[in-house]
Parts: C-alpha cells; structure tokens; sequence
C-alpha cells in the first residue's frame, strides 16, 4: 500500500505500477480500507479474481472505515452511491468528508464548485468553502484553484485579510502562473504585476489564450482590446471573437464583439451584424447595448418575438437608463414612453447629453429639434451644431444643420452656408 502511494516500484526486479502496488495488498488484507481507497484512486481493479470498479472500491474502503475522507470524496467524485443503505449524491459524500476532516483543502475546493453546503450544522456559501481552503492550508496543490475561485466570487478575507478580486487572481497565478481562468482575470481587472512582472490587461489576455485555446472569455477580452499575437499569429479583434465563439457557441458577449465588427463566418457559416445581436440577445437578454445594436439594424426577432428598431432602444434603455447611445437613437424615432413616462425627441437628446455631454451625435440631434437645455443652460440650434462639430469635425448632419442655420464658428475657424455644404458633401 506504501509503495503504491510512492508511485510504485520495483521488487525483487520485478515492476509494479501504483495500482498493482494496491492490488498486491488487498490480496494480502482485504481490510485495509486505505488500498481499497488507492485502488479506487487508480480507477479499480481485479482483487483475488473479482473486479471491482472505482466506486465499489471506494465503498469497500468505507465498510471498513466508515469515516475515511478521501473514500468519502473519491466517492463524491465517482458520481456518489449506497453506503449504509443511505444513497449519497456527490456533494453529500464531499459533505461527510469534511465531517471526518475539516482541514482537507481541495475538499473545500470541490464543495464551492457544488455551490458550497451545511457541514456539522454550519452552512458555507462557494466563497467561504474557498476561503476555508486557504485557511486549511494555504500552500495545498488545490490552493491555486481556492485563490482562482475566490477572486471569481469578487475576493475575500483569508485568515483575517481581506482580498480583491484582483488580488486573489494575483494570488492564484503565484502558485500557478498557468492557470488560464486567472489570467483572464487580472485581465478583467485591468492587469496588474505578477511574479515580479507586470502585465497589461492585453498581455494577460493573450497569456490566457496561449494557455488554453478554449477560454472563451480570453479571446472575448483580447477582441475587446483591439486583438494581439497569440503563438506568433496575429488575431484582429474579428478574428478573437469568432474565436471566442467557436469555443463556446452560447458566448452571448462575443456574439455582440462580432455584431459590432460588422459579422462574420463562425464554422463555415456567415453571420449579418443583425444576426450577431439576436444571437447576443437570445443568450444573454439583458445587455443594453446589444438591443442599441440590433436597434441600429433595424430590429428582429428575438426568442420568438419581433422588436422594431423603436423596440430595441426602449429596451436598451429599460435595461440601462444612462445608455446615452440609446437615449439619442430614441429621440431619433421620435421619442416615447420609458418605464411609464414620456419622453419627447428633444427630452431624449437631453438625457442623452446628461449621461455624457461628448455625444456629438446628441448635440446634433437636439440642434435639429430647434436647441434645448442642459445643466441649466440654453443652446440654439446653432449652438448645438457647433457643438457637435467640436467634438467630431466629420459629421455630415451636423455640417448640414449649421448651414441650414447660415454657418457659424467651428474650432475658431468660420465657416460660411456654403462652406459648412461643401464640409458635408467631403
């Protein structure tokens, strides 16, 4: 049994491998519950001319020991069973092994991916059976995961310190500098210094790729920061998402990064812009923007139910009043009712403004709709104009509307009726 946990080895020249190790001392002692454990550990096995399976192995070591943690969890971990004519899920037996031994790390691991549980009458919630991981022992081989699950609940306290999300994916990555989901994390976080190095939000993005083709999310960040070099090949943010996607097809967020380049081919198949967002939408349906998206597309149908480009922004902004991008296209339409109260097209083109007074298209807007206030102070249409064109000289409606109102004076330099037509028309 000893030299199965050391791996196995050889006796009297002879090889023996961890579970042949296991079987030799069954054979000898069928009530050794901790080879009976290690057997199930090597996945089962053939003692004295009877198979046994991983799962009966298990349950062989706990008629033995009835309180043994690891067959307890290697139970768990084979889909739970009978004991005692009790039957036992896999978070029950994760349960009765911390019953038997609180201190065991990646047992705390393994019951916050179960959502965490009651153990001896004290209920633990995913973030504090992490948090028990760590304080259980914060060198485990599981302690990477603990600080990686931990940070993914929006940090902690450990041992009476508290943590940022940031910081336990930092934690994380200094025992486990592969760990992909944790680089994606300080990259959600905006970067930060690991191991001595400091990284940036891209450079932890493309860290997280590198590692695992597979995270979704990694290529979702990296198309969200303008693409990057992954194994020497160059991916434009395009390119990240389709990515992203071909590795989780129900990644509504880069469903809505491929919408906004314009659409794309996932697995030989050519999506619109407009297909893209409803794809968002039919996966994640609270994402304002994307419903400004499929607005500006000009609506479609949703998990069964048309929406109208009008549609599409009144949800937007049900969902997020401060989206100024969608206060503006509204206001567009027309204007109408938000949460039972109506807006005109010029209280639209307001509200707009008071979310972000750099919406060069909402000072358009409210020019066209004769001027308005806001914080407190009146604009003319002319003014609007101006307005917009100081915060974006290439914009066409805007040139119209100030030569419709004579011209005027745009960065210090006045332009005529005519002189504002020729700047729409370039």
């Amino acid at each position: 049994n000893s030299l199965g946990g050391e791996g196995g080895g050889s006796v009297n020249g002879k090889s023996y491998s961890p579970k042949e190790c296991y079987v030799k001392a069954l054979e000898t002692n069928q009530s050794n519950q901790y080879a009976w454990n290690g057997l199930g550990g090597a996945g089962g096995g053939l003692v004295n001319g009877k198979l046994y399976s991983k799962k009966q192995c298990f349950l062989q070591a706990l008629q033995v020991d009835p309180e043994l943690p690891y067959a307890w969890t290697g139970l768990g971990n084979a889909g739970g069973g009978v004991f005692g004519g009790t039957t036992y899920s896999p978070k029950m037996c994760l349960l009765k092994a911390l019953e038997s031994d609180a201190t065991l790390a990646y047992v705390w691991v393994a019951l916050a991916g179960k959502g965490g549980g009651s153990v001896s009458g004290i209920s633990y919630s995913a973030k504090d059976c992490y948090g028990k991981a760590l304080e259980s022992n914060p060198k485990a081989a599981s302690a990477a995961m603990a600080w990686n699950g931990l940070g993914s609940k929006g940090g902690g306290i450990v041992g009476g310190v508290s943590y940022s999300t940031k910081e336990c994916f930092i934690n994380a990555l200094s025992e486990d500098p592969k760990l992909s989901s944790a680089w994606k994390g300080v990259g959600d976080k905006g970067g930060g210094e690991i191991n001595g190095k400091s990284y940036s939000a891209k450079e932890c993005f493309i860290q997280a790729v590198d590692l695992d083709s597979k995270n979704t999310y990694g290529w979702n960040g990296l198309g969200s920061h303008g693409g990057g070099t992954v194994s020497g090949r160059s991916y434009t943010p395009k390119a990240c998402y389709i990515k992203a996607i071909e590795a989780d097809f129900k990644n509504g967020y880069a469903w809505n990064g491929l919408g906004n380049e314009g659409g794309g081919s996932v697995n030989g198949m050519a999506y619109s812009k407009q297909e893209c967002f409803i794809h968002a939408l039919e996966v994640v349906p609270s994402l304002s923007y994307t419903w400004h998206g499929l607005g500006g597309e000009g609506g479609g149908t949703v998990s069964g139910i048309s929406y109208s480009a009008k549609d599409c922004f009144r949800k937007a902004l049900e969902l997020d009043p401060k989206n100024t991008y969608a206060w503006n296209s509204f206001g567009g339409e027309g204007g109408g009712v938000i949460g039972g109260k109506s807006y005109s097209a010029v209280a639209c083109f307001v509200k707009a403004l008071e979310v972000d007074a750099t919406n060069c298209y909402a000072w358009s807007g409210l020019g066209s709709r004769g001027g308005g206030s806001i914080g407190g102070i009146s604009y003319t249409s002319k003014e609007c104009f101006v307005q917009a064109l100081e915060l974006d000289a290439t914009l066409t409606a805007a040139w119209k509307g100030l030569a419709g109102e004579g011209g005027g004076t745009v960065g210090g330099t006045s332009y005529s009726e005519e002189q504002c037509l020729d700047k729409a028309d370039a």
